[in-house]
């Protein structure tokens, strides 16, 4: 069931020159390409984006002392501090830095169509 909320904001994403993207499709083309973990982020935003798209790794809040194989071997791990600890920034941060792994930030989006949409700017940057 889809709250008021969401569908408003999911559609002022498009602008009217824009086509009509299929940003979970082409999220998933992606995702069998590069191996791309997700750290951090609102936990029910998260739980939907999973459900969505089982290809990503996600690493929650409570995966501090575990993440750095998810981490290593990742191509790119993508952030979302809106809603992690430091511990786990810190962590994953400097665990980029030891495998040599690409890190970059998401905004602060609260819809999986948002997500998406940006998500797939950052990979297909990977392969500029």
């Amino acid at each position: 069931e889809i709250m008021p909320s969401l569908v408003g904001s999911e559609m002022c994403i498009r602008d009217s020159d824009e086509p009509d993207v299929d940003y979970g499709k082409k999220l998933d083309e992606l995702l069998q390409k590069y191996s791309v973990a997700v750290v951090g982020g609102n936990q029910n935003l998260m739980k939907r984006f999973q459900v969505l798209h089982p290809d990503a790794i996600y690493v929650s809040k409570d995966m501090v002392a575990s993440c750095d194989q998810m981490i290593h071997a990742a191509d790119l791990v993508l952030c979302k501090v809106d809603s992690m600890s430091h511990a786990l920034y810190n962590k994953c941060k400097m665990t980029c830095h030891r495998y040599n792994v690409q890190i970059n930030y998401l905004p602060n989006v609260t819809s999986c169509t948002r997500l998406e949409k940006c998500m797939c700017e950052m990979i297909e940057a990977l392969s500029a």
